[in-house]
């Protein structure tokens, strides 16, 4: 749906943008720094001290659940050259094939300092438009990692010369590693988990790219005026890439520490949805214009309580255990360009139009049945005890 608040909700929200804009803790900066193919829990499973680290001096979603991940050809009714999850990440909304989303990408919201861009694969293009800076470096494959740090390089190099406002570095290297993980004849063939995996591998190297990158912002006297965002742009499944129906692919995780962000937090849900309107509303900034995420207000230290709003179900989640249901009940299901992921650039122009839960309602009602599951006005039920909690971050 296009953003189009109630009075109420320009009350409040115009109360909140106020409070960021000409706020002394606001950032001077903030820094979204995606790790391509970083699943939920794996840092469970592998020893990555740098993200653990952020995770106690942060506040960490330990799921983040996005489209089916999905990546349809590059068409004109889906003009993105990168996986479904990616424009969804920038622009806030599932809704990806509405006329103007790609010229109102969370970067277009920055009018008054630069933004930058720094990625180490060719596959991002399309997600480019508006930002100022914009550098493709080599992906410097290496056995038997991938040289993520060149990324981080070349924003280091921008952040000296332009200071950007926003900027996104995208580490590859993960996720073509999961792919590489599927060679044929290999020990590791299929099992991203196996220890001599080139997944594992490189989920180590990364990390150490982003500890170093930590240590250069602080380094530089830039870490306390900073907010830095890690996380993956989709998940991982068990035997490499990110087939979009495959256990692991669809949900990501989330820390993000820095100015004024809370310590130690944990939450168990967020989406990917939620991450621009968040990145606006900590610059005083109005959301991107087609953003249906939550502001995810909770992770700031002026945030009065415990729990995030309990008004907001967990749509991305309940649209996607649809989706995979349909998918499932293959090929007695007739087809429904609806339930069908590889059409989500035409997911606007059904009955429902772009109103995000009305449409996860209509698919909930095509495939269980609307007894089974509360219509949208219905506030949060037991049944997702957790969500809305917070807790403390495990020590390691």
């Amino acid at each position: 749906m296009n953003w189009k608040p109630s009075l109420f909700s320009m009350i409040l929200l115009g109360g909140c943008f106020s409070f960021f804009s000409g706020h002394a803790k606001k950032p001077e900066r903030t820094i979204l720094f995606t790790i391509d193919g970083m699943t939920s829990g794996m840092e469970e499973r592998i020893d990555m001290p740098n993200f653990s680290a952020l995770i106690r001096e942060g506040v960490w979603y330990k799921e983040v659940h996005l489209p089916l991940p999905a990546h349809p050809v590059q068409s004109d009714s889906y003009p993105w050259s990168c996986s479904i999850p990616n424009p969804v990440l920038m622009s806030g909304t599932i809704f990806i094939g509405q006329p103007g989303v790609s010229e109102n990408l969370i970067q277009s919201s920055f009018k008054e300092r630069p933004t930058a861009f720094t990625v180490n694969s060719g596959s991002y293009a399309a997600i480019r438009e508006g930002f100022s800076i914009y550098r493709q470096v080599p992906k410097g494959e290496m056995d038997p990692v991938y040289r993520d740090e060149a990324a981080v390089e070349a924003m280091k190099a921008i952040i000296l010369e332009h200071d950007p406002e926003f900027m996104r570095i995208h580490c590859q290297g993960l996720g073509s590693s999961g792919s590489r993980t599927q060679t044929p004849g290999k020990p590791y063939t299929d099992d991203i988990w196996h220890p001599e995996s080139p997944w594992r591998l490189q989920a180590r190297h990364t990390d150490r790219v982003l500890g170093e990158f930590v240590q250069w912002l602080k380094a530089h006297d830039l870490w306390e005026n900073t907010v830095l965002i890690v996380m993956g742009d989709h998940g991982q499944a068990d035997a490499g890439w990110h087939a979009p129906y495959a256990q692991g692919s669809r949900t990501t995780q989330m820390v993000v520490a820095g100015k004024n962000i809370r310590r130690g937090v944990v939450f168990d849900y967020a989406e990917i949805i939620d991450l621009a309107p968040t990145v606006a509303w900590l610059h005083g900034l109005a959301p991107p214009r087609f953003s249906d995420g939550r502001i995810l207000e909770e992770l700031i230290e002026d945030h009065g309580g415990e729990s995030v709003p309990l008004e907001r179900r967990p749509w991305m989640k309940l649209l996607n255990n649809a989706l995979l249901e349909h998918h499932v009940r293959q090929p007695e299901c007739k087809e429904d360009p609806e339930l069908d992921i590889e059409m989500i650039a035409r997911w606007h122009e059904g009955a429902c139009g772009a109103d995000y839960p009305q449409f996860v309602w209509r698919q909930q009602e095509k495939v269980f049945g609307g007894s089974n599951h509360p219509h949208p006005s219905v506030t949060l039920d037991s049944a997702r005890t957790g969500v809305g909690r917070s807790h403390s971050a495990p020590r390691r």
